[in-house]
């Protein structure tokens, strides 16, 4: 690393006014370098204090540097792991996931190797041994390349135009289910989940999840708890924002398919959609169609007083059934991004050790 710039460790809980100011100041030139079109940018007190909740839990490993020059931060990376003991780490404590971010008058000298050295002293206070980084940044993925090859998972980032919606249709694929799943029921909870339904919404998520498109990354099913619903949770109350549910029973009353979204007062007039998943064995009755037009039928309502207008989603590429939906909902590709994975030895051999 360049001998000007100064590494600090950035423990969102301990870090003093004046470093949360500097990375606020950076936070903002970096999301307007990007141009983001997929994430609202949050005001500073809601982003800090949700940064020290999610700090604050137990299960997991978190490290945060920032880097500096001339007293004005200019990069930020960090890693996150397990535990030992926890039931996610017993599947897959083997991942460290981590990220890195430079303002582009400042790459190409020397941070993004300081970054990966940080990476091989975290792997063993959690016996991870695989680096696995989500790069959303163009100029990230030949960085990766350049590591370990091709990215494991690629993700569409898209975006819809409610004003441009084919409503008509929307409310056709609602009534439609009548038909293709008769007996199943939708449900809808607004703002958030009644607590006595989350160990048996959490258990369908997780069931879910097992079954969304993994492509190339070695990766295990991550647990879904009333614990991690807790946290979003309270992620929600801190950004002061809304999340709503639609899920479907079967006629046995099993949950089959979920859909989530989240709305945000400062930016009023977006949509956030969550996660989205059909159980393999109803996939043939629209339910997919049915849960996604039951949000967009609601969201249209709830907040026609903000001009709700954006509808925000990503999905994986080989997900071929899910993007056939959005793309007949209008949502279009904003931006392509890439999951990387890297073994302990493919960094070491790139940094010459």
């Amino acid at each position: 690393m360049h001998a000007t710039f100064q590494e600090i460790p950035f423990d969102p809980n301990t870090a003093d006014d004046d470093l949360w100011r500097k990375f606020h100041v950076y936070r903002r030139a970096r999301w307007e370098e990007r141009g983001d079109p997929n994430w609202p940018f949050s005001p500073d007190d809601n982003f800090a204090d949700s940064q020290r909740a999610l700090c604050r839990d137990e299960d997991e490993a978190r490290y945060h540097f920032v880097v500096a020059q001339d007293d004005r931060v200019i990069a930020s990376f960090g890693g996150m792991a397990c535990r030992p003991g926890t039931a996610n780490h017993e599947i897959n404590g083997h991942i460290l996931r981590s990220y890195g971010a430079v303002l582009k008058p400042w790459r190409r000298r020397g941070i993004g190797r300081s970054w990966l050295e940080r990476t091989l002293e975290w792997m063993p206070l959690t016996g991870a041994t695989t680096l696995t980084v989500y790069v959303d940044d163009p100029d990230g993925h030949p960085f990766m390349r350049a590591i370990c090859g091709e990215p494991r998972q690629v993700d569409r980032l898209s975006r819809a135009d409610l004003q441009a919606l084919d409503w008509a249709m929307v409310d056709r694929w609602v009534a439609a289910a009548r038909e293709t799943a008769p007996g199943y029921v939708v449900e809808l909870y607004e703002d958030r989940l009644p607590e006595a339904l989350w160990p048996e919404y959490c258990a369908a998520v997780e069931e879910l999840q097992r079954h969304a498109p993994r492509d190339g990354l070695d990766m295990g099913d991550w647990r879904f708890t009333p614990k991690d619903l807790a946290t979003h949770y309270e992620a929600v109350a801190i950004h002061k924002s809304d999340h709503h549910v639609v899920l479907v029973r079967d006629p046995q009353g099993e949950i089959v398919a979920v859909t989530d979204a989240g709305w945000y007062p400062y930016v009023p007039d977006q949509l956030q959609q969550f996660f989205t998943g059909v159980h393999p064995r109803t996939r043939s009755l629209g339910l997919g169609k049915l849960i996604k037009a039951r949000m967009l039928q609601f969201a249209r309502l709830r907040y026609a007083p903000h001009k709700l207008r954006w509808v925000h989603t990503s999905n994986a590429t080989s997900n071929a059934a899910m993007l056939s939906i959005n793309e007949r909902l209008g949502f279009e590709e904003r931006l392509v991004t890439g999951t990387y994975q890297a073994e302990k030895t493919q960094i070491e051999a790139y940094l010459g050790r």
